[in-house]
């Protein structure tokens, strides 16, 4: 009787350890936006190439799905606030991911997808903790 309380009290003491190394864990989150068009190739292969390497990489991801966004090129800072001056607005269809990692992943993310893509990949990479 006495060895089975003993076994029941370390592996209770076991797991009341473990459960505070996992809570709170660091991580890189990565919020990738990718071209949704690539000149000459599939888009959608290439996607699940890409979301293969997220899950090599990163053990997994999230797909936000199709997105549109615009930026507009030759923007300055003047008196009055921000200026175009000679601007083109561009607009375009995109993919977005959230990918967490335990490392910045960025480069890998972006050496990737502008050889596959054929355009620089939008990349955000903050600290976040997992709970």
């Amino acid at each position: 009787m006495r060895r089975t309380w003993t076994v029941w009290l370390a592996l209770a003491l076991l797991a009341a350890l473990a459960v505070p190394a996992r809570a709170g864990e660091p991580v890189k989150v990565h919020l990738i936006v990718v071209t949704g068009t690539i000149e000459g190739r599939d888009v959608q292969a290439e996607l699940m190439k890409l979301k293969n390497l997220f899950l090599e990489k990163a053990g997994g991801f999230t797909e936000l799905g199709a997105t549109t966004g615009g930026e507009v090129k030759g923007l300055s800072l003047g008196p009055q606030g921000v200026t175009k001056e000679g601007g083109v607005a561009q607009r375009g269809s995109n993919y977005t991911f959230l990918v967490s990692a335990q490392r910045d992943l960025a480069a890998d993310f972006k050496a990737y997808i502008t050889d596959r893509f054929k355009h620089e990949p939008f990349i955000l990479v903050w600290d976040a903790m997992r709970e």
